[in-house]
């Protein structure tokens, strides 16, 4: 518990939360009032494009939308693996390369939606960076000589019981021993 409360506790993954949810009250209550504040901040590939073309240049949407989410169940499941994932890769990373990675994941994330999806479908959520985080997280579990379970959901360590996905206990690498057979 005080690897989530003491010095090394994961204050950007706490601050992301918070400006989420802030974000979300935010919109919540502005539509609700009639401002519009989710289609403010939403991304389309459109707002890429030059004013010429599409009406409106607006590419720092690539950032504002990732902060925005489109219903409560959508911010609660984004903040839950959030919290799992920046509680064990903020502590390995140190806080600034954990936010970069943040930022630049959700950035990566605008730019998929920027080349696959229709210019005109606009997305909201964290999704694209926690995506980030995910492959970050693997990358750093390999390199550290660890095996990834091969089926989280028969893992001693999934999400359910509340421990960090790929570890036995807070902050350790996960054994090639500590993974259930899923077969």
């Amino acid at each position: 518990m005080t690897r989530l409360t003491g010095q090394n506790a994961p204050v950007v993954t706490y601050a992301i939360i918070g400006v989420c949810v802030l974000v979300f009250i935010v919109q919540t209550v502005g539509d609700l009032l009639g401002f519009q504040v989710t289609n403010a901040l939403r991304y389309a590939g459109a707002y890429s494009y030059p004013a010429s073309v599409s009406g409106a240049f607006e590419p720092w949407r690539m950032f504002t939308s990732i902060f925005a989410h489109a219903n409560i169940l959508h911010l609660l499941l984004n903040m839950y693996t959030l919290f799992i994932f920046g509680s064990v890769l903020e502590p390995m990373l140190g806080r600034v390369r954990y936010l970069a990675l943040f930022l630049i994941s959700g950035f990566a994330g605008s730019l998929g939606v920027l080349l696959i999806a229709s210019p005109v479908v606009p997305v909201v959520g964290a999704s694209g960076a926690i995506f980030g985080l995910f492959g970050a997280f693997f990358i750093i579990q390999r390199r550290l000589g660890a095996t990834p379970p091969r089926c989280w959901c028969c893992s001693r360590s999934t999400w359910a019981s509340g421990s960090s996905p790929g570890s036995t206990s807070p902050g350790r690498p996960m054994s090639a021993d500590s993974s259930a057979a899923c077969w």
